[in-house]
C-alpha cells in the first residue's frame, strides 16, 4: 500500500465499528478466564518457570529493537498494533502481540506451561534484520513460525479496521 495520506493508518475513517464494539465489550468483560500464564507461574516446575521467563525477557528486549528497525520503513510499514494481552479477560493463552503490516511477534503461553513466541512475515523488507536478531538473542529455540495460508495482507487491513485506535500507532 503506497497511500501515505493519513495520519495514523489508512483506515482510521473507515472503522467497523460494530466489530470494534464487540472487540471492546470483550475487553471490558466481568468474566475472567484462567490464563495459562498465571497457572504455569504456580504449577509448573522450577526449571519451566525460568525457561518461561527468560523468553518473556528476551521478547521484551526485541520489541523495542524490532519497533526500532520498522520506524525506518516507510509510512505504512510503521503502522504498529500492539497488545498486552495479559489483561484482555477473556484471551487465555496469549500474553503480548505486536504486528506490522508485513510482521507479527506474539508471546503466548500454551496449556502445557511453556512460553513460546510465533512470528511471521509477509514480503517483510526487514527479515533478514529480525531473523539476525532473533538468532543473537537465541530466540530462534522458543519460536515457531507460523505458516496458516491466510491472506496476510487483508488480515492486518481487517485488523486496523476493527481494533480499537489505542492499539494501533504510527512509529
Amino acid at each position: 500500500m503506497n497511500n501515505t495520506d493519513f495520519k495514523k493508518h489508512p483506515f482510521e475513517h473507515l472503522k467497523l465499528i460494530k466489530e470494534m464494539n464487540a472487540i471492546e465489550a470483550q475487553w471490558q468483560s466481568k468474566r475472567k478466564s484462567y490464563k495459562n500464564y498465571y497457572r504455569a507461574s504456580k504449577g509448573a516446575m522450577e526449571r519451566q518457570k525460568l525457561v518461561n521467563k527468560t523468553v518473556e525477557t528476551l521478547y521484551h528486549i526485541a520489541v523495542p529493537k524490532i519497533k526500532q528497525m520498522f520506524s525506518k520503513l516507510s509510512k505504512y510499514n510503521r503502522i504498529a498494533v500492539e497488545m498486552n494481552l495479559k489483561e484482555h479477560p477473556l484471551n487465555v493463552d496469549e500474553l503480548y502481540s505486536i504486528c506490522f503490516s508485513t510482521f507479527f511477534f506474539d508471546l503466548s503461553c500454551n496449556v502445557e506451561n511453556q512460553y513460546c513466541i510465533t512470528y511471521r512475515f509477509n514480503n517483510c523488507p526487514i527479515e533478514a534484520d529480525i531473523r539476525a536478531l532473533m538468532h543473537r538473542l537465541s530466540l530462534t529455540y522458543y519460536c515457531i513460525e507460523d505458516a496458516k495460508t491466510i491472506d496476510y495482507s487483508e488480515g492486518f487491513k481487517r485488523i486496523l479496521q476493527v481494533q480499537p485506535e489505542r492499539f494501533i500507532t504510527l512509529l
